[in-house]
């Protein structure tokens, strides 16, 4: 497993956040650059244009405002999975939210979502499940049950497939139709935190670090006692590359960004 030296710098704190709520559980960057952050206290939007904070969620939105995952698909949607109230989405053009799943998938917070509508989320320490035309059914035979899954992204080189990221099984793939189908891939240290695509990478954040996945296999372990300058913690809760292949890392203490990854 390779290590390398990386140039953090924190680029903001999570007290700049400007909520008393501020605990950062996830980030994702939208199409035009902006940064949406997941907290405690709701989403806030950091603009690629002027690098100023605002709340993208009011109270009310959601039942309750601790947000645990943003992703997008290519429909200008965008998911957020809420704790104890389930899987909300939100059209960029309207600017609506709208309930997608509640009960009795309240704890829906890990999301994915796939071509054609589809998703595949898990309901916290119960399961995998499939969401495709309004309808819901378990995935892999509830090998993920009673498991705590960080993370779920598609595999780009096969749609059936998806990567799961989970305290008990480390990183793996399964297959979206075949119950049958499941190929480990590693163990990582630590609990499973979040689980991204971007280009060949995979970025999985955990409470000892991030590990950058790529397209060989090739595996880098990022933490906050790197040499010469390190993250702000350990503990990353999330992590995505920008459209300037910079990457931002989320973490317990706030959150930083490397201009440059290294190869």
């Amino acid at each position: 497993m390779d290590r390398h030296p990386q140039w953090f710098e924190l680029n903001f704190r999570k007290e700049d956040l400007r909520t008393d709520k501020d605990y950062i559980n996830c980030i994702f960057e939208d199409s035009a650059g902006n940064l949406w952050i997941g907290t405690d206290g709701g989403i806030i939007m950091r603009s690629s244009r002027t690098g100023s904070f605002s709340p993208l969620s009011r109270r009310g939105d959601f039942p309750d405002e601790r947000v645990f995952c943003i992703v997008g698909d290519n429909n200008s949607n965008v998911y957020a999975g809420v704790r104890n109230a389930g899987i909300y989405k939100k059209n960029i053009a309207s600017g609506e939210w709208t309930e997608l799943l509640g009960e009795p998938y309240i704890k829906s917070t890990r999301i994915t979502a796939l071509a054609g509508g589809k998703l595949v989320f898990s309901n916290f320490c119960d399961n995998l499940y499939l969401f495709d035309s309004g309808t819901v059914r378990p995935l892999c035979k509830n090998r993920f049950e009673g498991d705590e899954i960080g993370g779920i992204v598609p595999d780009k080189t096969d749609s059936n497939i998806v990567f799961v990221a989970s305290k008990r099984h480390g990183l793996c793939r399964v297959n979206i139709n075949d119950d049958f189908f499941f190929e480990a891939i590693f163990q990582f240290s630590g609990v499973p935190a979040a689980l991204r695509q971007c280009g060949s990478n995979l970025l999985l954040s955990t409470s000892r670090g991030l590990y950058v996945i790529d397209g060989n296999n090739k595996i880098s372990h990022i933490t906050g006692k790197d040499a010469p300058r390190s993250l702000s913690s350990s503990a990353v809760s999330d992590a995505c590359f920008d459209s300037k292949g910079g990457l931002w890392i989320a973490t317990d203490k706030g959150v930083n960004y490397c201009s440059h990854v290294a190869d």
